[in-house]
């Protein structure tokens, strides 16, 4: 889920948020955006 309500950051099932810094980067492979840690998929 994006929560927009404390600037723009994503919420995972447990119930960690993740800060959105900076979006839309161009670099020579694509777009990036830079987030404040690192995104780990529940198994």
């Amino acid at each position: 889920m994006i929560d927009l309500d404390n600037g723009p950051e994503i919420v995972d099932e447990s119930n960690r948020r993740t800060k959105i810094m900076i979006t839309d980067v161009q670099a020579a492979n694509g777009v990036v955006h830079v987030l404040d840690r690192v995104l780990v998929p529940t198994l």
